[in-house]
């Protein structure tokens, strides 16, 4: 089956949002999400969105064929925290029913402040290109169970892991540029992936690209 016939339309244009405070406890285990689309073929584009929570999630897509473009997802945290928040989510949180997303594109956002970068899982055919991400100790794109998908030419600064892929195959990582980061491209139980045209620059570990 070739699944759900794709309809094209824009989603989510121009705007700004400015996510309201939360407490910080057990009740946070449900994420809030300031954008999020579950409908295929959508345009998500050109937004401004703020938050300090640990909890937030800027935009998330479990779409097919969805573009998330030229947004701008700021964190006003003061410091890290590994549980967040996401500024761009792809397939993750679907709860028991998870369906995998297809042709997905993130290009040309900007991520800042302490928070993770781009998080995919159950994915197939992303395209994510062309971002500024600099998340101040996050990971800057990760992805599980990710396949034949592309991660190129992404300026990124000051991650815990530049790029950290687990559980996919036949990914491409190239001409991204990392600097200032704890690792650069981490890979884990990977099958045929492509590296290469990578800058990775002061890394503060030793590991520039690890493989298991």
């Amino acid at each position: 089956a070739l699944g759900p016939p794709v309809v094209f339309y824009d989603l989510g244009e121009d705007n700004f949002v400015e996510c309201p405070g939360i407490a910080e406890g057990p009740g946070g285990a449900i994420r809030p999400v300031a954008i999020d689309v579950a409908a295929n073929g959508c345009t998500i584009a050109g937004n401004r969105i703020g938050y300090a929570s640990q909890f937030y999630i800027g935009i998330r897509v479990t779409g097919w064929a969805c573009e998330i473009t030229g947004n701008q997802i700021a964190s006003r945290r003061t410091e890290f925290n590994i549980l967040g928040p996401i500024a761009i989510a792809i397939g993750i949180d679907q709860g028991e029913n998870t369906a995998i997303v297809i042709s997905g594109i993130a290009a040309h956002n900007t991520i800042f402040g302490f928070q993770h970068g781009i998080v995919c899982s159950d994915a197939f055919q992303l395209v994510i290109e062309g971002n500024v991400i600099d998340t101040f100790s996050g990971f800057a794109v990760f992805g599980t169970r990710v396949l034949a998908s592309e991660i190129s030419s992404n300026r990124i600064g000051g991650a815990l892991a530049a790029v950290y892929l687990n559980n996919g195959r036949q990914n491409r990582i190239v001409s991204n540029d990392c600097r200032i980061g704890m690792t650069g491209i981490t890979l884990f139980q990977e099958a045929g992936p492509q590296i290469a045209g990578n800058r990775l620059d002061d890394p503060k570990t030793d590991e520039k690209i690890a493989l298991g």
